[in-house]
């Protein structure tokens, strides 16, 4: 059982090995693991308009990736996509998620600090629709 608990559960999507695209992916995928990080830490966060600073926390980022506040006791099987471009040839902003699947689509061809105003401003953004507790 215990092999079975560290298993990679989660699946990433990637375009084939020596393309731009995978290139721009891998560097989004770094992004996003720093990113992490920096949520964790406590220091994510992004100011409206009127002033306030808003934080996101890890809750946060599961709430908007799965739907779910807590991580059930077995775990998901998420899958992580790239965002390239719309049908006009707009590069994606914003991260999107599919929370019935778990499937997280990642914003990509962004700096550091654009990467994570983004993720930071679609978690923000995001409905808080169909949360299970």
């Amino acid at each position: 059982m215990a092999a079975r608990a560290n298993r990679k559960t989660h699946k990433l999507e990637y375009s084939p090995r020596g393309s731009s695209r995978r290139a721009l992916e891998e560097v989004a995928v770094g992004q996003c693991r720093d990113f992490l990080i920096v949520v964790e830490d406590g220091d994510a966060a992004v100011q409206e308009d009127g002033g306030d600073l808003i934080e996101v926390t890890l809750e946060d980022v599961l709430v908007f990736a799965s739907g779910a506040s807590a991580i059930p006791a077995f775990g998901f099987r998420e899958t992580i996509r790239f965002l390239h471009y719309d049908l006009n040839g707009i590069r994606w902003m914003f991260p999107e998620a599919n929370t019935s699947v778990i499937t997280l689509k990642l914003p990509i061809g962004h700096d550091y600090d654009g990467f994570c105003h983004l993720i930071t401003s679609g978690i923000i953004q995001s409905p808080m629709f169909g949360v299970a507790q």
